[in-house]
């Protein structure tokens, strides 16, 4: 048997035995890879001397870590159980229903709380991070998410999922971090002062 047969025998049997702390870990796990490759190519395309050593930001790579192990990796556990019992049967109609209940509930709130997450973390005002870069996000995900979950809720079984979507947020992290880290520009703060006066 290969390493990678091994590995996914392991891996089944913990997530049979601990599924939400596995998830939770592997989640943690791809999200610290995640802002690690977004600080890498943040840093690599955004000098003009490619020659300069990259400095990373362990703080923000906790952060996001810490949103991925401690919050989202459960949710998403439960999240996904809830989905399989409000919609059991493999149909059409229930895939659709799956996906269009995870893009327009379970999706904003995550975006809102990893931005609100790591902004509060920061010490930095959560409302106008995310009244600057929701949409956008949101938009992205889109057009990353909808076609992602189509093929995670027709074709992965149940216990899979959770590690489909990290696999498939190794790519999604490095522009989610990217994103939650980002400033909140002068103009959108100035707006939020003014609502908030």
């Amino acid at each position: 048997m290969s390493w990678l047969g091994r590995w996914m025998r392991s891996y089944r049997q913990l997530l049979m035995d601990k599924p939400v702390m596995t998830k939770s870990v592997t989640c943690g796990v791809l999200s610290l890879a995640g802002d690690v490759a977004a600080q890498y190519l943040e840093q690599r395309y955004s000098k003009k001397d490619s020659k300069k050593v990259i400095q990373m930001d362990v703080g923000r790579t906790m952060r996001f870590t810490s949103f991925g192990l401690l919050i989202f990796g459960p949710c998403a556990h439960y999240w996904y159980q809830l989905l399989d019992r409000l919609f059991p049967k493999a149909t059409t109609r229930s895939l659709i229903s799956k996906v269009l209940a995870d893009q327009t509930l379970f999706t904003p709130l995550a975006i809102v709380g990893v931005f609100s997450y790591v902004s509060l973390l920061e010490g930095r005002p959560f409302v106008s991070k995310v009244k600057q870069d929701f949409w956008t996000t949101l938009k992205a995900n889109w057009a990353l998410w909808l076609p992602a979950q189509t093929i995670n809720f027709r074709f992965t079984p149940p216990e899979y999922r959770v590690l489909f979507v990290n696999s498939v947020a190794l790519i999604w992290n490095v522009y989610l971090a990217s994103a939650s880290a980002s400033p909140v520009t002068k103009s959108t703060q100035q707006d939020m002062d003014t609502l908030t006066s």
